[in-house]
């Protein structure tokens, strides 16, 4: 998770039934952190933010009875990152399943999201080399990580791995299958030279390895 350059820690007194909308449950008692995305919380940053509260007391007035709570707010900016798949990859599932695997990419991609929870990952795939191009621009700037498997055009696109030193945002390159296994022509990537790192032979399970590196676990 990537610390807002802007992040601190906000007190802010809630009373009682103020809770409601952050936190589904009961009462809560002092001392227990809970983990929510409260957009209700006054002063947030964005929809994007991930708010970590720290419940410290519980004091009852004594004339009211009333109940309130301190709370402590730290955020944290979503890394933000994208997939981008060139050709061909719209058919994995059905593709040379020897080669690829028989899981579609949609239904990977919903069991990537879900383990990471915490990261915003967006996809693209498309079977026109400029239309890849064009993506590498609009998010080169903005994003934090691209995971780009660039299918068929890793070994013959000069445009694409221009367009990789043209942008600001790390790429990790990545490959389902180990490419030095295969043919002798899959050993060449124009791609290689100008990433950040090289993923490959590790099933669909190379784009986790990918998300991994931008979170710097390397696990």
């Amino acid at each position: 998770m990537k610390r807002s350059p802007s992040a601190g820690i906000t007190r802010i007194r809630f009373k009682e039934y103020d809770l409601s909308p952050c936190v589904k449950a009961p009462l809560i008692d002092s001392g227990t952190k809970i983990r929510r995305n409260c957009a209700t919380l006054p002063s947030l940053p964005s929809l994007n933010t991930i708010v970590i509260l720290f419940i410290l007391s519980g004091i009852r007035h004594p004339v009211s009875g009333i109940r309130e709570i301190i709370i402590f707010v730290s955020s944290f900016t979503r890394l933000k990152l994208i997939i981008i798949n060139g050709p061909n990859l719209n058919l994995l599932g059905q593709r040379e399943p020897s080669v690829y695997g028989s899981e579609s990419f949609k239904v990977y991609l919903k069991k990537l999201r879900k383990e990471y929870p915490l990261v915003t990952i967006e996809y693209f795939q498309s079977n026109v080399e400029g239309e890849i191009i064009n993506a590498l621009q609009k998010v080169g700037f903005l994003y934090d990580g691209i995971i780009l498997n660039a299918g068929g055009y890793t070994h013959t696109s000069v445009a694409i791995g221009d367009a990789v030193k043209s942008i600001r945002t790390p790429v990790i390159e990545v490959h389902i299958s180990n490419v030095f296994t295969r043919e002798s022509y899959r050993h060449i990537s124009m791609l290689s030279p100008c990433v950040k790192g090289i993923i490959t032979g590790f099933g669909l399970d190379s784009y986790r390895l990918a998300v991994e590196s931008f979170l710097g676990t390397g696990s």
